[in-house]
């Protein structure tokens, strides 16, 4: 009896501790997802922006403090359309002051934080998208980076790459008017919105449930007095549950984030037709770019021209031709409104 007894209060005592170690895990997460989403969206620009070749590395004080001289400025293209979209986009004359653009290095824009928190969103675009006339496109300097990665610094294109698709690729890169404030104002839109908030809780959330359902399931069938071996196979299973709904749900936000701002940034058929057009040519730019760069970017392009989905991430929902189908029925609703309107017009003027 006593013996039990010590033994159910040694359990007692060591889940405590380990409930105490989940708990402190779960806000220490929150805090710094809180912190690099709300108070440090600089420091983290920093991570994305394109420096400078042969720049004095900055400290991380004084990337903190914002002393960014080492990296590429904004294109004077991409300050003058943030200048003129910010209220297409939605935002109020204060929240477009929480907005900072840069140049990033990623080969598609980036949005980062948020125009609902003090420090503001940072807006990332990269710096061929803001090349105006062939003469402005520049192949020797551009760098050819899919994804986020420390390490690696992208691609380079090669001296032999043919003048055929070197001509096919520029034809991709150069954006028109149309398709640059429509990106750009699709930015500003995310920017203004409360993903990053719906964000930060997510996974600590998801750590507490695994503790909590965990423990409930010890409770309920007595773990502690089975085999070891199934005690851990019971919990790897939860484990594995809760590791499948944190990344379900965390596609779902993204799915929202990327379709939501649409139906409000593309407001007429002409509109629709530039979106569909630039997304129709990030996938020639792809399919081109792995074509030129050769075996090694296969890892980061696709053969239909889309690019490698992270393993978190449910690929399939964020596709440029699913955008592209969406954005389709965004036009054929307008088109059909447009034809109403026209018809009242006529209507109204016999």
């Amino acid at each position: 009896m006593l013996s039990r007894f010590t033994r159910s209060l040694s359990i007692s005592c060591s889940c405590s501790n380990l409930f105490k170690v989940v708990l402190g895990a779960a806000f220490g997460i929150t805090a710094l997802i809180w912190t690099t989403e709300t108070i440090l969206p600089s420091l983290v620009q920093v991570t994305y922006a394109e420096e400078v070749e042969k720049a004095v590395k900055k400290t991380a004080k004084e990337k903190i403090s914002g002393e960014l001289n080492d990296v590429t400025p904004p294109p004077d293209e991409l300050v003058k359309l943030y200048g003129k979209l910010w209220d297409k986009a939605g935002l109020s004359e204060v929240e477009s002051e929480f907005v900072e653009v840069f140049t990033t290095d990623l080969l598609d824009p980036v949005v980062i934080g948020t125009t609902h928190c003090r420090e503001g969103a940072s807006l990332g675009f990269p710096r061929y998208m803001m090349w105006t006339t062939p003469e402005e496109i520049d192949l020797n300097t551009l760098r050819v980076k899919p994804c986020w990665n420390y390490f690696f610094k992208g691609f380079r294109i090669p001296e032999d790459a043919s003048a055929e698709d070197l001509e096919e690729l520029k034809k991709n890169l150069l954006l028109t008017n149309e398709e640059r404030e429509f990106i750009v104002t699709l930015a500003l839109r995310k920017a203004n919105s409360y993903q990053s908030w719906f964000r930060i809780p997510i996974p600590g959330f998801m750590i507490l449930f695994n503790y909590s359902l965990g423990a409930i399931i010890n409770q309920k069938l007595n773990l502690f007095s089975q085999p070891k071996y199934m005690r851990l196979g019971i919990q790897a299973l939860v484990w594995y549950i809760c590791m499948v709904a944190l990344i379900l749900l965390h596609n779902h936000l993204k799915f929202n984030g990327e379709r939501l701002p649409l139906p409000d940034v593309i407001r007429t058929s002409g509109e629709a037709e530039a979106a569909i057009e630039y997304f129709n040519k990030l996938i020639n730019r792809n399919m081109i770019l792995r074509k030129i760069l050769g075996p090694d970017s296969h890892h980061y392009f696709q053969e239909d021209g889309e690019i490698v989905p992270s393993f978190y991430e449910l690929g399939d929902l964020f596709t440029n031709q699913k955008m592209i189908l969406f954005i389709q029925d965004i036009k054929e609703r307008l088109l059909i409104i447009e034809a109403k309107r026209r018809e009242l017009e006529e209507n109204a003027g016999k």
